[in-house]
């Protein structure tokens, strides 16, 4: 039965969602899931929903760095098509600063787009990523 899940319920399945796009280096040792860890290839409709959700884990108004605000780099994977990384602290880890932070998009575009938005970004690596470019600040 939809909506029925608690608070607590929700938030350990957006941390294992996010667990699941874990980057691989990270799924050999347990240790990562609750320290930290980074992930890719998060949808913005799922960003959306967790960000709406959790916003004491999500601030739609941080960046990382010089990156876009989160909501921002939502509104580009929206625009775009493409998908966000990041990463997590949960709330396992004990830590005080408990987040998630989005550092990275892949936006499946031409390169004449990519090259526009990475004048506009400014983005601290860009590149071609599968069928797009990558988009990651530092």
């Amino acid at each position: 039965m939809r909506g029925t899940k608690s608070g607590t319920e929700r938030q350990k399945h957006f941390f294992d969602l996010l667990w699941s796009h874990a980057d691989s280096a990270y799924k050999d040792s347990p240790k990562w899931r609750r320290e930290i860890y980074w992930f890719s290839g998060i949808s913005p409709a799922t960003a959306k929903y967790y960000m709406e959700r959790f916003p004491q884990f999500m601030n739609p108004d941080e960046g990382h760095n010089d990156s876009p605000v989160m909501r921002e780099m939502i509104a580009l994977a929206e625009k775009y098509n493409g998908t966000i990384g990041g990463y997590a602290i949960p709330p396992e880890s004990g830590r005080d600063d408990r987040r998630v932070t989005f550092d990275s998009l892949v936006l499946p575009i031409d390169e004449a787009t990519a090259k526009a938005l990475q004048t506009q970004l400014k983005a601290d690596e860009f590149g071609t990523r599968g069928n797009g470019y990558r988009f990651w600040w530092d």
